[in-house]
Order: structure tokens, then sequence, then C-alpha cells
């Protein structure tokens, strides 16, 4: 591990050859950014919600269920995560239609197992950021924090209803 910490960058993956120990172990020694201001995600469910909100109030975000039953109204948006379930081609109008209500502010879509004609489709929606599912906690949150330092944010208070 001492090895690990003085010859491979933090910012990299574990090796290749690492033990699932060591995995866990690369991984909690990998710091991530505080974050600042709410992330509105965008979920089927609320199950689904919490699943990728526990990260994200961990990495010192604050997050807000949207759904189309209960839009949310929210102050401080940092970016919109929106998750995706089987096709994004069955989705794309819901896609569209939530980039509008975002303006300026980022949306990051999570897609399962995205093809390039997925990712295609996501950023001509509107997607900032797309990003492949399954991904770990930290890299989720460091493709965030870098989406979000990459000045494509602005604090704005906006009203995320239709």
């Amino acid at each position: 591990k001492a090895w690990l910490r003085t010859n491979v960058s933090a910012n990299r993956p574990a090796p290749l050859t690492a033990t699932p120990a060591e995995r866990a172990l690369w991984e909690a020694d990998r710091s991530l950014a505080e974050g600042q201001g709410t992330l509105v995600i965008r979920a089927r469910s609320f199950d689904e919600y919490e699943t990728w909100a526990d990260p994200c109030v961990s990495a010192g975000y604050g997050a807000v269920w949207d759904s189309e039953r209960h839009p949310a109204w929210v102050r401080n948006v940092a970016a919109v995560i929106w998750i995706g379930g089987g096709g994004l081609a069955a989705e794309a109008d819901t896609v569209r239609s939530l980039a509008r209500r975002c303006g300026d502010v980022p949306l990051l879509a999570l897609l399962s197992f995205p093809r390039h004609d997925d990712v295609d489709l996501a950023r001509a929606c509107g997607a900032s950021l797309v990003l492949g599912k399954p991904i770990s906690n930290h890299d989720f949150l460091n493709e965030l924090a870098v989406m979000l330092e990459s000045g494509r944010s602005r604090e704005t208070t906006r009203r995320m209803a239709g």
C-alpha cells in the first residue's frame, strides 16, 4: 500500500493486478473535493434516487428527488442528474424536456451500458456529460466534480418544474 501511495497518481484506478482488498483500500484512500450546491436527481423511484443521492450527500452536496409526478423546486442547483433506464431512444423526449428545464445548469446522464449512439443521442438531447452504469461511487463523484469545475455550472435560482 505504501508503494502505491508514493508511486501512482491518486487520480488513477488501482492496478489491474490488485486484490479485492487492495482495491477497497485504494478507493478509500482516494480523496474527493468537497461538493457544493444541490443536485437534482431525476429517478424513476425513490429507491433509485437514494442509491445515487447517498454518495452525493456524503461528498457534501445537497440532493433532491425529481420525478414526473413530483417536480422539485430548488435553489442553488449545481447540476441535474438523470438516471436512465434500459433504452435512451424511448426516453429521449424526457431528457430533452429535462434539459430545457435545466437551462444553463449542467445535465449529467447516467445510462446503463451506453453504446456510442446512446451517448450521441444523450448529448443531442442536452446532456453535458454521459456516464455509463455500473460506475463506482468514487468515479461518479470525481466525474461530477470535474464537470462542475469545467465552468459549465453557475449558481442560479430556478424552479425545477415543468
